[in-house]
């Protein structure tokens, strides 16, 4: 069963502490795997778990707006700041789990075929063969890409 722990307040009054408190303990219960996301513009749950943090959600979010300001940006036309993270992230997803299967549709009926959609997915099909090497390519398998998929589509990855 999935549960969501949400911890607010105002500042100073020991929510990191108390959620390192929690986190620690849900560790040594065994009772994960655990998705933990620090908010704060102050973050620092890191620190206080002892793990270090490559990218905070902060710094993926500036990056984003700096490549929508961009006269040459990386993120495809027609696509939102949030379908190209989402599509980025498919490779790491498919590699480090075991029931993920990722489906994307890089067209619509309506704006016809995202050719910048198709190149990057041709990328990201490369990065997930690349990403599950030690398992033969596995992710590739969980992974479908259609171009102008109807709408009620049957079809699904995995």
């Amino acid at each position: 069963m999935t549960h969501t722990i949400a911890v607010a307040g105002k500042g100073g009054v020991g929510k990191t502490t108390t959620c390192g408190m929690l986190i620690e303990y849900l560790c040594k219960k065994q009772m994960g795997p655990i998705l933990v996301v620090d908010a704060d513009a102050n973050s620092n749950l890191n620190e206080v778990l002892g793990v270090e943090v490559e990218t905070t959600l902060g710094d993926i979010r500036e990056e984003m707006a700096r490549a929508e300001l961009m006269k040459d940006s990386p993120i495809p036309k027609g696509m939102t700041k949030a379908d190209e993270k989402l599509i980025r992230s498919i490779p790491e997803a498919l590699a480090s789990t075991d029931f993920v299967c990722s489906s994307v549709n890089v067209g619509s009926t309506k704006a016809g075929i995202n050719m910048d959609a198709v190149a990057l997915m041709g990328r990201i099909i490369k990065d997930t063969a690349k990403a599950t090497e030690a398992q033969d390519g596995l992710g590739c398998a969980k992974l479908v890409v259609f171009c102008n998929a109807v709408e009620d589509n049957p079809f699904m990855a995995g």
